[in-house]
């Protein structure tokens, strides 16, 4: 009966041996998961300053495009009425010339232009 106890009790170290074993490979598994989770959650704060940043790089870029379109069609609309200048001679008539044909005036040219600057 000795040895029988004996038997039990070294199958009985033996299994908690096992299971420490298995503790402690589980709680390396964590300890490693723990860490990746810790570097994902810091690429993924990087990532979303890197977004925002993009973002605003974006506006800028859109904001600056609109004011180079709006600079480079009143160099257009100013070729224009230079030329119509030399072609009617006349202030007046050249003026008329140009509200005939574009039916607008400088004024909401240029409120149409701050408007888009400021969206």
């Amino acid at each position: 009966m000795y040895k029988r106890l004996q038997e039990y009790n070294t199958s009985l170290q033996q299994y908690n041996s096992r299971l420490q074993a298995d503790l402690q490979a589980a709680n390396a598994t964590l300890q490693r998961l723990e860490k990746e989770k810790s570097a994902i959650v810091e690429n993924l704060s990087t990532l979303r300053g890197h977004y925002a940043s993009l973002q605003e790089q974006l506006t800028s870029s859109r904001v600056g495009l609109l004011v180079k379109a709006d600079c480079l069609k009143h160099v257009f609309l100013l070729v224009f009425l230079l030329n119509l200048l030399k072609k009617y001679g006349s202030l007046a008539v050249f003026y008329s010339s140009f509200l005939f044909a574009f039916d607008c005036t400088l004024a909401q040219t240029s409120h149409e232009v701050r408007g888009k600057v400021s969206n």
